[in-house]
């Protein structure tokens, strides 16, 4: 189940908050690269 489109529908439709949800996704996804790699 992808919990990301529930997430972002939640969210408040401004550029700030959606920088913020891809920044995150973006760290995320970095994290878990870097510890498989590890």
């Amino acid at each position: 189940m992808n919990i990301m489109p529930l997430m972002f529908t939640k969210l408040k439709q401004t550029r700030h908050e959606i920088i913020g949800f891809n920044l995150a996704c973006f760290l995320g996804l970095t994290t878990c690269v870097i510890l498989n790699l590890l």
